[in-house]
């Protein structure tokens, strides 16, 4: 093309320029729209494991206070009949057994009220 003018040279990199421009901008939208996808995607998922793990934690918390009440009001009159047991076996007298169950299945059910309103209170 040695018979353009400068100006004609000039005017045909102009366009060309806008055309790169143009495209450029293209390309930076499309790279701006999906980072904007990429980040809402990432704190939609975000969001969705902290409630998983809150609704984890919690569901943990119940299962340990549940846990706490039965081995409570099973395991304090099998204490109670443990001790009373050996404090008939040792030569004490007869009834001991039964009196140590009632008062360990109260001290049980005591200790898990206890539990499960303290529980409820935090």
């Amino acid at each position: 093309m040695p018979d353009q003018t400068p100006e004609e040279i000039a005017a045909e990199a102009r366009r060309k320029m806008d055309e790169a421009d143009a495209e450029f901008a293209d390309r930076l939208k499309n790279l701006e729209d999906r980072a904007a996808q990429s980040k809402s995607r990432r704190e939609t998922q975000a969001k969705q494991k902290a409630k998983e793990d809150k609704s984890s934690a919690e569901a943990a918390k119940g299962l340990g206070v549940g846990l706490t009440v039965a081995y409570a009001i099973l395991g304090m009159p099998v204490a109670g009949l443990g001790i009373g047991w050996l404090i008939e076996k040792m030569g004490g007298p007869a009834g001991w057994q039964s009196g140590l169950i009632l008062v360990g299945a109260v001290l049980g059910v005591v200790f898990a009220i206890l539990v499960v309103n303290k529980t409820q209170n935090t």
